[in-house]
């Protein structure tokens, strides 16, 4: 489908969908709007309307807003099929095999996202999202504090962040003691946490290590690489309380998408400080990495660079949250019982 340049990509118009789909989209970095009401349906302060809007079929007041959409000239992506996809695919546990890389666990954010991202490309649109750590970084790794008292935040909890430790209260710290080595019997420990970092890293998922044997060993073996075969070129090693205050900010943070015959203006709005966000534009399975800035960027389609061989999630650490409100949602067979 083509696009007009009388209409904005991004924000998405949400219209009145359920809390936590709204939830999930955010936190997976894309940019939207919220209308609950026809009055809020309307074209942004340059006269262009919204390319893509998303309702829920299930809801009576979806469906007139997303009628109203429709008038207006806007494809209109619906998202109950997604959701009861979603629920079929993931339904039921699931037990992770030992040093199973990530990317192959499917959880409903999981396969809601990569589905709701599939809807918009067949559409014609694109998929773009705030990266989930400021630019260069493509993943993030803290430590414990013996001597805090903060907690790790749920949404570090749920996408497993914690090396197998979910359920207990881990404190973090910035610096890590170097005045400790690991003994000999803690070598299958060595190895299974080198290939859980690698995994971790390689799907741009966080990496929170909560005793001190593991801050050890995580030490000595970023320490030893070899920097022109290193596993871990762009990790993030930081503090919980540095890595809180991005994510705080990359929350707030608004931004636009116009497109034009060559690409597209990204438009920020915010303060920054000492961080730099980087948008993440897909095609298909291809990736491209860009950093922003407070303003207008220009992406030229034929200078962007995309990467084919990555393990990256769609959503990012949201793909591995559990945010959606399961109770009320059902399956395909449910739904016809």
């Amino acid at each position: 489908m083509s696009f007009s340049p009388a209409q904005y990509e991004y924000p998405l118009l949400l219209l009145d969908l359920p809390r936590s789909v709204s939830a999930l989209l955010r936190h997976a970095g894309v940019q939207t709007v919220m209308a609950r009401s026809e009055s809020a349906i309307s074209a942004d302060s340059e006269g262009r309307w919204p390319r893509f809007a998303v309702f829920d079929s299930t809801s009576p007041e979806s469906v007139r807003l997303a009628d109203r959409a429709l008038r207006g000239g806007s494809v209109c992506i619906d998202i109950d099929p997604l959701l009861s996809e979603s629920a079929a695919v993931s339904a039921g546990p699931r037990l992770r095999l030992k040093n199973e890389n990530v990317s192959s666990v499917t959880t409903m954010e999981t396969q809601f996202l990569r589905s709701f991202k599939r809807c918009l490309e067949v559409e014609g649109g694109i998929w773009m999202r705030l990266s989930d750590y400021p630019f260069p970084f493509h993943s993030v790794i803290c430590g414990r504090n013996p001597s805090g008292a903060q907690q790790v935040p749920e949404f570090l909890r749920s996408c497993g962040a914690c090396a197998w430790q979910e359920g207990e209260t881990i404190h973090w710290q910035g610096n890590w003691a170097d005045n400790e080595e690991p003994t000999p019997t803690e070598a299958d420990r060595t190895t299974q946490l080198t290939d859980w970092m690698r995994s971790r890293y390689s799907n741009g998922l966080p990496i929170v290590l909560d005793t001190n044997s593991d801050l050890i060993v995580a030490r000595k073996l970023l320490r030893g690489i070899d920097r022109q075969t290193n596993p871990f070129p762009l990790l993030w090693k930081t503090s919980l309380a540095q890595f809180d205050a991005w994510w705080e900010l990359r929350e707030r943070i608004q931004w636009d998408v116009h497109r034009g015959d060559k690409g597209y203006t990204v438009t920020c709005q915010g303060n920054f400080g000492d961080f730099r966000p980087a948008l993440e534009v897909w095609k298909n399975r291809h990736l491209a990495v860009v950093p922003l800035s407070c303003g207008a960027t220009t992406l030229n389609e034929g200078q962007l660079v995309f990467q084919s061989e990555h393990q990256r999630l769609v959503g990012g650490i949201a793909s591995r949250c559990s945010i959606l409100d399961r109770k009320k949602l059902r399956t395909p067979a449910a739904r016809t019982a």
